[in-house]
């Protein structure tokens, strides 16, 4: 089989089950990247949400990116991690705060290791 080369860059990839996929880029500065599901996008902002048994993941809460910005957003609209602009941080919390509910029952199918349903972006 012949490798195609006609790719601005190649890459591979293999799925998690429903939290994610691994990809390998050699573009990125890391050799392997996990790209967790994505919930919710609005002006920008990208809110994505998995969980795992180990590590940090036993505290509910979502990440949210906007740019080059990371944070981790506990359920309360609050960042526990990283940062995010002002305006962007105020846009999160105000989601977070209407849709508690849709996060908490996303936040038990991860737990679950099941798809996560989509949650309906800030207008």
């Amino acid at each position: 089989m012949q490798r195609r080369t006609d790719f601005p860059f190649s890459f591979a990839f293999s799925a998690l089950n429903y939290r994610g996929l691994y990809f390998f880029n050699p573009s990125y500065e890391k050799e392997y990247e996990f790209v967790m599901p994505t919930i919710s996008m609005f002006y920008g902002i990208i809110i994505s949400m998995y969980w795992e048994k180990s590590g940090q993941h036993h505290v509910p809460h979502f990440h949210a990116r906007y740019g080059d910005n990371k944070a981790e957003v506990n359920f309360n609209g609050d960042i526990i991690a990283g940062n995010l602009p002002p305006k962007q941080a105020s846009f999160v919390k105000a989601w977070t705060l209407i849709h508690q509910d849709e996060l908490a029952a996303d936040w038990e199918l991860a737990m679950q290791d099941e798809m996560l349903y989509k949650i309906e972006p800030l207008k």
